[in-house]
């Protein structure tokens, strides 16, 4: 039985691969055809009170590249210190903030599309409430969302052995491939999940110069975390998670 589903799994995967190359697809010559999402932005500047300015010299490079790189270990326990304000601004700066006097990202993004939305869930961080955020990386801070605060959190996880009770914080990254697949047709989901890879990896580096306990999660409850985040899935969802913690 496990052989019959191991092969429909490969099977489809190879299909999905397949239809998300590039064919006979031509890319599309500008103007494209793209909703910008982004343009609230500018009218949060008020509403954004969780921010550390944009200086993070305490942080950048605690660790020499190289030994963050050997360090990065995922962890599944948690300690009961709360981790800083600043330490989740400087994990989500390293992931997608902007770079001097530039609108170009930490990350790489085909097209400078930038379709991740980063949603963060404060469990347990000084200085900032039990509540859900969305970071704004223009500003380098955090706007609060009216979602409420899950009972249990475990059940939105496939990922299991993990002390989700003790955790710090989680950054939920969601995709929108409304605007990437306009230009790159199916390809551009592909896109959307490279560039949350790209994420990921600066935030698990980032975290590991502080020495911060995380773990990258794969495993979830698609349909569970996309309601509860409201999010129109035609165009957007959940695609990784990163959890948080403290020693």
């Amino acid at each position: 039985m496990y052989k019959k589903f191991n092969e429909l799994y490969w099977k489809a995967a190879t299909a999905f691969h397949h239809i998300t190359s590039f064919g006979n697809f031509p890319e599309p010559k500008p103007p494209y055809e793209i909703t910008t999402l982004k343009t609230l932005e500018k009218n949060l500047i008020n509403a954004i009170s969780e921010k550390p300015g944009k200086d993070f010299s305490k942080y950048l490079i605690s660790l020499p590249l190289s030994k963050a790189i050997k360090k990065r270990q995922s962890c599944r326990n948690f300690g009961l210190e709360p981790l800083l304000k600043d330490q989740i601004l400087y994990i989500l700066w390293s992931a997608y903030g902007l770079k001097e006097n530039s609108s170009f990202r930490n990350v790489p993004s085909a097209g400078a599309l930038y379709p991740l939305t980063f949603y963060i869930y404060s469990k347990s961080v000084q200085n900032l409430k039990e509540a859900f955020y969305t970071f704004y990386p223009n500003e380098v801070g955090l706007v609060q969302n009216p979602f409420s605060i899950p009972a249990n959190i475990d059940v939105w996880f496939k990922t299991t052995l993990v002390d989700y009770a003790k955790l710090s914080t989680l950054i939920i990254i969601t995709g929108n491939w409304n605007n990437v697949c306009a230009k790159y047709g199916c390809r551009g989901y592909r896109y959307v999940l490279i560039e949350a890879g790209h994420a990921a990896q600066n935030m698990c580096l980032a975290a590991t110069s502080m020495s911060i306990p995380h773990l990258t999660i794969g495993g979830f409850e698609d349909d569970l975390i996309n309601n509860h985040l409201k999010l129109n899935t035609t165009n957007e969802a959940v695609v990784y998670i990163l959890a948080l913690g403290n020693t």
